[in-house]
């Protein structure tokens, strides 16, 4: 605040706020584009994921259908009890490898494991696991009472059907309960469908697909960014234009003219107008009416 000549003269001056106003707003914008974001590149990569594993999951529902319906139909026997179960013979092996092999060449099949009721596996390609109980699994367990359930996973190296070695494998692994033309449950069956492609896929679609919303969020934070500053100019402008008079104000008592702080006398009316937002209309109140016009 000023004085000079008994006029002091506030500046209301709120450049400053004006400029924390557009900080926070920047700030806001940038966090507001990365939270976007991640929640974009999280929805659709679940999105995705879900999708491949749904795919895997029908792809091993109609595998085992097709491998309980020709190839293993012979193999089903009384267990103990008289419950069907799954009992193959080491000397099928070879011919079961060719026929499953068949079925199996249009799918990407990794690896496969057939369970009897007891959680023995009964057939593999990979043959070093044959005869192996796994009771403590109770993913098999479910799909021995019926459930179907498939997750996915990531193998650092794996054999495949063809008896090939691959490495870095994306898979999705698969039981499904194996059952006999009546609906009985016999046994169950383990699959690693390769899904490498489609996480590949995966990948690309979420980078193109943040590119794009970033893209279009840069345009319309820059938008609303650029009419922010705007607006935030205009408002500067004209808060500096304001000033609050108090204190004396020289005034001639004659002429009513006001001095100002340049030792000038201005008329009245153009003092204030030009420190205020204030305008002044022009008329004759009651007194000056009477004495102006007697009559």
């Amino acid at each position: 605040m000023g004085r000079r000549n008994g006029i002091a003269t506030e500046r209301v001056y709120t450049g400053g706020r004006h400029q924390d106003l557009l900080k926070l707003f920047t700030l806001a914008t940038l966090v507001s584009l990365l939270a976007i974001l991640l929640l974009v590149g999280f929805g659709i990569y679940q999105i995705f994921n879900r999708y491949i594993i749904a795919e895997a999951e029908r792809d091993a529902v109609a595998i085992s259908n097709a491998i309980i319906g020709d190839s293993l139909k012979d193999y089903i026997a009384r267990g103990p009890g008289g419950a069907p179960t799954l009992i193959i013979p080491a000397s099928s092996y070879h011919l079961l490898d060719q026929d499953i092999e068949a079925k199996l060449k249009y799918f990407d099949v990794l690896k496969i494991k057939i369970f009897s009721r007891d959680q023995a596996i009964v057939y593999s390609n990979d043959r070093n696991i044959i005869g192996e109980l796994d009771l403590k699994n109770q993913t098999l367990a479910a799909a021995l009472a019926g459930d179907a359930s498939s997750k996915l996973e990531k193998k650092e190296e794996l054999w495949d059907l063809a008896d090939e070695k691959k490495y870095e494998i994306d898979m999705v692994e698969t039981y499904m309960p194996l059952r006999t033309p009546t609906g009985v449950v016999a046994g169950a069956f383990e699959i690693y469908m390769d899904v490498s492609a489609y996480r590949q896929l995966l990948r690309d679609v979420l980078v193109a697909a943040i590119l794009v919303v970033t893209a279009v969020l840069l345009v319309v934070f820059g938008v609303l960014t650029f009419y922010m500053r705007k607006a935030t100019r205009i408002i500067s402008s004209k808060t500096q234009e304001i000033r609050v008079l108090s204190g004396l104000l020289p005034i001639c008592s004659a002429c009513k003219k006001i001095r100002n702080d340049h030792d000038e006398w201005e008329i009245l009316e153009k003092f204030i107008t030009e420190r205020s937002e204030s305008e002044f209309t022009h008329s004759l109140c009651p007194d000056c009416l009477q004495e102006y016009w007697k009559e």
